[in-house]
């Protein structure tokens, strides 16, 4: 996750009556992931869900490979809901850990 601010900076023009805005962009720093834990699943489910995991341990963390990664475990066979959270690593302001909550559905689909 690459954190973005910006401050706009307006400046108004009483003879066109217009607005220009100038932005000042702070990158901030990159996140990594550093684990991946599947919760609320047996174990040969936890191998399916990682295999389907777009986002890798040990790379930045991608809001969208984490949307990604949901929608593709969400897809899998006896799969009811899936959740993701992100936490922060005490003592390491870059590193973030992934849990995903997936929970089982019906055996019989």
């Amino acid at each position: 996750m690459r954190l973005r601010r910006w401050i706009p900076c307006p400046t108004p023009d009483s003879a066109t009556h217009q607005v220009s805005l100038t932005f000042f962009i702070d990158p901030g720093n990159r996140v990594y992931v550093r684990n991946i834990t599947f919760s609320g699943s047996n174990k040969i489910m936890t191998r399916y869900c990682a295999g389907s995991c777009g986002q890798l341990e040990g790379g930045w963390l991608s809001n969208t490979s984490l949307e990604r990664s949901k929608q593709r475990i969400q897809r899998l066979p006896y799969v009811k809901s899936v959740e993701s959270e992100t936490t922060p690593v005490i003592g390491a302001p870059d590193l973030v850990d992934v849990n995903f909550k997936v929970e089982d559905g019906p055996s019989a689909q």
